[in-house]
């Protein structure tokens, strides 16, 4: 999944900017992620490779750090992965000492993988079938202290099955159904920029901070490869 070049989070996060559709792709089909995690799970169960960390190591681990050292957040929080892919991140959590952890998933084969992962290297995790893309009113997973979406959102707004906007309604309309009050949303994308993504959900969330990223300098401009951005409900 390629990311879009990035503006300067520093001049434009505070207000909202205009938002142009991504092209649709077959990377937003559920079809798609059932092939790639039905290839991903053979190769764990025969050569014990996990599969591609979505955005990298670096990125996965300031998310995991984040939480580490959050004071709202406890090895008691549950936590919720929103498209949970192969399971990297629930193990990571579950190896930091996170013992409330939930992932969820559309595609079968990466709820089986991400439970083969997990159970393989002795930590236990609940795994649950959802699609955040569902009605909002057919969806019941319950509460959670943080959730977390590290490329699920991305995958979604490349989805060819329904106008983005309406992907992107139903999306946080869903994200906010899970949470409390007091939760976090941690975000991450490299198809959205930090402004962006504060446009899109401002009818449903609220900035809380964002996450420093690697930076990169192009046209004198200084912008982010991946943007990462706490939110709390509005």
């Amino acid at each position: 999944m390629s990311g879009k070049a990035s503006e300067s989070e520093e001049s434009g996060s505070k207000n909202a900017v205009a938002v142009e559709d991504l092209k649709p792709s077959e990377l937003g089909t559920k079809n798609y992620w059932e092939d790639n995690f039905k290839d991903e799970l053979n190769d764990f169960k025969n050569h014990g490779i996990i599969g591609d960390v979505w955005f990298g190591e670096d990125i996965m681990y300031k998310v995991v750090n984040y939480l580490s050292d959050c004071h709202l957040v406890t090895e008691e929080s549950k936590i919720v992965d929103l498209g949970c892919g192969n399971g990297v991140m629930i193990l990571e959590l579950a190896r930091e000492g996170f013992k409330n952890l939930t992932g969820l998933d559309y595609s079968e084969n990466a709820i089986e993988l991400s439970k083969t992962l997990v159970t393989t290297n002795e930590h236990d995790a609940t795994f649950k079938m959802a699609n955040l893309l569902e009605e909002p009113d057919k969806l019941d997973l319950g509460k959670y202290d943080v959730c977390l979406d590290k490329g699920t959102f991305d995958a979604i707004s490349l989805c060819p099955d329904l106008p983005q906007s309406e992907a992107r309604a139903k999306y946080f309309t869903n994200v906010v159904n899970l949470m409390t009050e007091q939760s976090i949303f941690i975000l991450t994308s490299c198809n959205w920029t930090t402004p962006e993504l504060i446009s899109m959900s401002a009818d449903y969330l609220k900035v809380q901070e964002t996450i420093p990223t690697p930076q990169f300098m192009f046209g004198g401009k200084c912008g982010n490869v991946v943007s990462i951005v706490v939110f709390n409900k509005k």
